[in-house]
Formats: structure tokens, sequence, C-alpha cells
């Protein structure tokens, strides 16, 4: 991580909404790997239900609240981290918080707490585990990511480099370069490639270089042994040697705000780029799972309770809300997968809860550090294989 994301870490004030299964995961990791101040607030009482993967509450706590039967517990991981508890949650005490986490709360208040997160520089993460569906929302704002891999900067040793509008750069036989399209290079160490008209040099920065070595490169490469630099005309032939090394340059994110996400229909939404294919299998589930939780969020508000488990009734009422928010064609396959989510979306399934856990406590380290690239707006991930066949009698 570098003592400059430690000390940050160190330094930050995280906020936990709601302490569910999944949540206790992400207050687990969180207070062991270390940071100042870690607020919780949750006024709902213990059930049984929870004790199914919350592994912090036991059949003593059921029907106290949540936080009583936690708080001390969740202390004594890291007696350097002050814990507390927010009684009331209103955007105005969120100043301070430099992450803000959400889960088991209505969107409405998801929206007003994020607008408030947005305005005041506050980086905000939503998600929840239902059974094994799960979802992630964040919002960095506009985020500058200072080390997008934590990789080491790389030197490759360069064979040939081409004149040309679109110049070549070969590497040596048999080596390979890690470099991505849009990373910038520096060359140095070129034997040749003088500036041509040496009354016409290259500005770089506040420096005239008369040759091509110190120039900086924005890459677009073309395999692991080469790639593509821009304009060398200016320049005289290659004679030999030289190297190029990638520069660990800042990268700014934009993310959209959870109001601006939930008026964008199912099939426009801003899945994150790298994991929107997590699963050659589910290529369209994404889709179908957002539109499971926005009707989940739905039921729950109109219906002033979720689900009930295994209930055919609430499924079709759950189905009646998902068309609601879902421009799919309803065919068997979305029908039986939106009935089914109905059915289990209650339960807790501890494996996803511990792997969705340390997922998004990356990302609340990712955003205090600003180190790794975080997972762009949403990403959304389901397990619905390990539900058995739908009975078709149960009512």
């Amino acid at each position: 991580m570098g003592i400059d994301a430690v000390s940050k870490q160190a330094k930050a004030n995280v906020l936990v909404v709601g302490l569910g299964p999944f949540s206790l995961e992400v207050t687990k990791n969180i207070v062991l790997s270390g940071c100042r101040r870690l607020t919780i607030h949750d006024n709902s009482t213990v059930t049984l239900t929870d004790l199914s993967g919350g592994f912090f509450y036991s059949e003593s706590d059921v029907g106290k609240k949540r936080v009583q039967s936690i708080l001390n517990k969740i202390q004594e991981l890291n007696q350097y981290v002050k814990v507390d508890v927010m009684p009331e949650l209103n955007p105005t005490q969120l100043k301070g918080y430099d992450v803000v986490f959400v889960t088991e709360t209505p969107l409405t208040v998801q929206v007003e707490l994020n607008d408030y997160c947005r305005q005041n520089g506050i980086r905000f993460i939503s998600a929840d585990c239902a059974g094994p569906y799960s979802r992630l929302f964040n919002d960095f704002g506009k985020f500058e990511v200072l080390d997008k891999n934590g990789e080491e900067a790389v030197e490759v040793m360069i064979k040939n480099i081409t004149i040309a509008e679109k110049a070549v750069v070969t590497l040596l036989d048999g080596a390979k370069h890690p470099f991505e399209d849009g990373e910038v290079v520096i060359i140095k160490g070129v034997d040749g490639m003088e500036i041509v008209d040496l009354d016409k040099p290259v500005q770089q920065g506040q420096e005239q270089l008369k040759s091509i070595n110190g120039t900086l490169h924005k890459i677009e490469t073309i395999n692991s042994n080469s790639f593509r630099i821009g304009s060398t005309l200016p320049f005289k032939p290659y004679v030999r040697n030289g190297t190029a090394k990638n520069l660990k340059l800042p990268v700014t994110m934009e993310f959209p705000s959870l109001k601006e996400v939930l008026q964008l229909p199912d099939d426009k939404l801003p899945l994150d780029d790298n994991l929107q294919t997590y699963d050659f299998v589910k290529m369209e589930s994404s889709r179908t799972v957002s539109s499971c939780f926005r009707a989940l969020d739905e039921f729950n508000s109109k219906e002033s309770r979720p689900p009930i488990a295994w209930s055919f009734d609430d499924s079709e009422l759950f189905l009646k809300y998902f068309k609601q928010f879902s421009t799919e064609e309803l065919d068997g396959k979305v029908e039986k997968f939106v009935r089914t989510f109905s059915l289990v979306c209650q339960g807790s399934l501890p494996p996803l809860c511990a792997f969705w856990g340390g997922f998004v406590s990356q990302e609340i380290i990712k955003a205090i550090t600003q180190k790794f690239k975080p997972t762009k707006s949403l990403f959304f991930c389901e397990f619905s294989e390990l539900v058995q066949d739908l009975p078709t009698e149960v009512k």
C-alpha cells in the first residue's frame, strides 16, 4: 500500500449504515485493517434471520437493538479504532466523514444521503446482499486515482523506433511490456533520433529537447512486444539502444449520482467495464438483478414489509413491481428468475456475505487511499444456480 496510503487510512472516518450479516463483514474488515473512527447506525432489532449470517449476534441478542448487541464486540477487534454510534441518521451529520457506506436502506433515503455526500466531497458506497444476489453502487464524485494498479513502473529495452506519423516502438526479441492503451511512457538512452531542424526543438514542459530522449508519449499497444507512440517525423532515424518506462500518472474518474442512475432504463445502466461480464454464462443477468433490487425496494415501501420467504403469493406481487422497472421481454426464463429472487431474497448466504464484504471493504479502502481503480458506478453479482428448481404446489 505504501506509507502515504496507510497514513490516509489511519486518519479516515467511516460511517456504516445498516448492520445485517453482510454489513458485519464489511465492518469487521474495516476495523481490522484500521481507520481513525468507525461509526455505526442501525435502529432495527436483531431477528432470528440475522443469526444465520451475523456472526456477532447470538440468540440472547434477539429483540435487542443491533448496535447495542455488537458495539463492544466490534471495538474489541481493534482498540486503536474509535467505534461509536450515530443514533439518528441525518444528512447534516455526515460532515467530517470520508466514506459513507449504506446498506438495508430505502432508495429515497439513499438518494438524500448521496446528494449531501456529492456536495461535500464524501465518497458514497451503497451495497446489499439478498440471498444469492448482490449489488454495489459507488459514487466518488470527481475522483483522482493516484495509482491505478499498485504496480511498480516498468522499464523495457528498445530494438527499433520507426519514423512515421504513428511510429512503432519494437522491443528486443523475446522482451514483453505490460503497458496498456493510454499509458504514458518516457523514452531515454536512444542513440540517434536527434531533431532534424535544431532551430525547432521539442518543447517538453519547460525544457527544450534536441532529441527523442526525455520525450513523453501516450501509447497505443500493438502486441506484447511493440506499441505506437505518435509522430516521430521531426527526428532523424533510430540507430541503437534506448529504454521506454511507463509513468505513474493520476487518473481522474467521474461518477454519476444515485439519482441520475435510478432515472436510467435498465438497458442503459453504467456498469463497470471490467466487471459487467464477470461470468460469460450470465451476460444479461446484471440487467435483471438491477430491476429485481428496484422491485424489492418498491415492495418494501408499498407493502411495509419484505417478501415472505417461499411465498408464491408474494412472488406474484413482486413480479408486478418488477415490471415497473424492467424493459426486458418477460419470457419464461426471466419470470422464473424474478420469482426465485422474491422467494429467497430474505435469506442470508454466509459465503457470499464474506466475499461481498471483502469486495466492498476494498472499495472503501480505495476511496480513502486513492490507490487502485475503484469499481465504476455499478456491479451486480448473482448465484441463482444455487437455488433448486421451484416447486409448483407451495403457496
